[in-house]
């Protein structure tokens, strides 16, 4: 795995934007069950919705997730005061345009207070431990079966508004969730935190893991 781009957290807030991804490890049961199931170091993720104050010292960065009461803004200091800054992660999708952040912005926008998708996580979980265990591949039935297009979990908020943000002709790249035999709408939304962080698409801005 590559190394991050910056080596120390101040340099790395001073060069924030709009749409960098954020990982988080927590240490919640929950968390814990998702990190065993994905295999992956993080269990959550959100993207950066808003810079306030240009200046490094002032700066205030908000965050967007779709988190347990839904869709929902946060500071990133309180996540840093909260796991530290080893417990965290930032990726970035090269070559956004200007066009692209403020379609990002909209669809957060549209999409503030949404629910969370509980049935989708539960089907999430359901079928990554069937295939940890026996090997067997039963997405597809569970995206049929546990898929509400209208929610999230926190990985498919994030793969949508890239999705969404990007003209049709680019779009591959801001697919996240690659692999055999898999169609679209299962790597649009049974994409994991662990998917993103494997992604080649995507670069690290800070704490390298999968």
């Amino acid at each position: 795995m590559k190394r991050a781009r910056y080596t120390t957290w101040n340099g790395l807030v001073s060069n924030l934007e709009v749409g960098d991804i954020l990982f988080i490890q927590n240490v919640k049961t929950l968390s814990k069950l998702v990190r065993y199931v994905t295999r992956s170091y993080w269990s959550h993720v959100g993207m950066i919705f808003e810079i306030m104050h240009a200046d490094t010292q002032n700066r205030i960065v908000l965050v967007i997730e779709a988190q347990d009461a839904g869709i929902e803004i946060h500071c990133l200091h309180n996540y840093v005061n909260r796991l530290g800054i080893n417990r965290i992660g930032v990726k970035r999708l090269p070559g956004l345009t200007e066009e692209h952040t403020q379609k990002i912005r909209g669809f957060f926008l549209n999409e503030v207070d949404t629910p969370y998708d509980y049935r989708r996580m539960y089907s999430y979980f359901l079928s990554a431990l069937i295939a940890r265990i026996s090997g067997f591949d039963m997405s597809d039935f569970f995206i049929r079966k546990g898929v509400t297009l209208e929610n999230f979990v926190c990985s498919s908020f994030v793969q949508r508004a890239f999705y969404l943000a990007l003209p049709p002709r680019d779009r591959d790249r801001a697919v996240f969730r690659q692999g055999k035999n898999i169609n679209l709408l299962q790597q649009l939304e049974v994409c994991s935190p662990t998917d993103i962080a494997k992604s080649t698409n995507t670069e690290w801005l800070w704490n390298p893991h999968r």
